[in-house]
């Protein structure tokens, strides 16, 4: 742990850029989560089998969602503080959401999933080098 007025230039810029790519990953991800959902409404109410499926859909990617809201303000406050922990396990998380955004990308051919797998992807590899700089 470094004592605050004496980190270098690149540690400093690195721990504002995890902040910034976070919020950007954030935001991403509830405007993705919003989309998702207004497409998913969209389907036939008539017909019972869609309606289930709608339902399972939407509890799914609420789920997912709120996750990736809750890491995405775990990674904020992870570098705020200077936390090497939260910051290794945010880094860890957001590589394992990046794989299953991947999947979903190519399971699906949605092109969000892309952004979102570039994105979980970037934000997790700042962490995991903060994390592994800072020791």
């Amino acid at each position: 742990m470094t004592i605050k007025g004496t980190e270098s230039n690149v540690y400093r810029g690195l721990r504002w850029g995890l902040i910034v790519l976070s919020v950007i990953v954030l935001v991403s991800v509830i405007i993705v989560l919003a989309v998702d959902l207004v497409s998913i409404n969209r389907t036939n109410p008539m017909d019972t089998r869609s309606l289930r499926d709608k339902y399972t859909a939407k509890a799914i990617i609420i789920t997912i969602g709120v996750l990736a809201i809750l890491l995405q303000i775990a990674g904020v406050v992870g570098a705020a503080t200077e936390n090497i922990c939260l910051c290794s396990t945010y880094g860890i998380m957001s590589i394992v959401l990046a794989s299953f955004s991947l999947i979903y990308a190519i399971m699906t051919k949605y092109v969000a999933g892309y952004y979102l797998f570039v994105i979980f992807l970037i934000s997790g590899l700042d962490a995991v080098y903060i994390a592994k700089y800072d020791t």
